[in-house]
């Protein structure tokens, strides 16, 4: 990732969110299944932003950033997001999501396995971070 220039600003910004303790993130995998004829991913996609004031946003979804992804006649795309702040309905759904995520995250939800990023590929990527450049390549990707 970091020898491809269209991707190598913001790998560098992902390393420094990673080495700023900002975010931090796991590898899920599907257990295997009894009969091992289907090769499945775990394809969910889920995040949570949680504040100094304890505020919270979640998100389910993604955004193919593909061709297919994001052209007008391309694929049609979709992400949920709840609040904590948002209206009793909202913040129930946050919760549900974060339970749901706490559960994943722990290596609690069945069927799921859920390990600690590889240490060799996290040192990898932390050598990458810039910790007092990085707004600027912020800034630098967003133009």
């Amino acid at each position: 990732m970091l020898e491809d220039p269209n991707i190598q600003k913001p790998t560098r910004v992902l390393a420094t969110l990673v080495a700023m303790d900002v975010i931090s993130f796991r590898i899920a995998f599907l257990r295997s299944n009894i009969d091992n004829k289907h090769n499945r991913l775990f394809h969910d996609k889920v995040g949570i932003f949680t504040d100094s004031s304890n505020n919270t946003v979640v998100f389910k979804g993604s955004m193919n950033e593909t061709w297919a992804g994001l052209s007008g006649d391309g694929n049609l795309e979709s992400i949920d997001v709840f609040t904590t702040w948002g209206g009793r309905r909202d913040e129930e759904r946050a919760n549900e999501e974060k339970a749901y995520f706490k559960s994943l995250w722990n290596n609690e939800y069945p069927s799921v396995s859920v390990v600690d990023f590889p240490l060799i590929a996290y040192k990898e990527l932390i050598s990458a971070s810039d910790t007092k450049n990085w707004p600027n390549l912020v800034d630098e990707i967003c133009t």
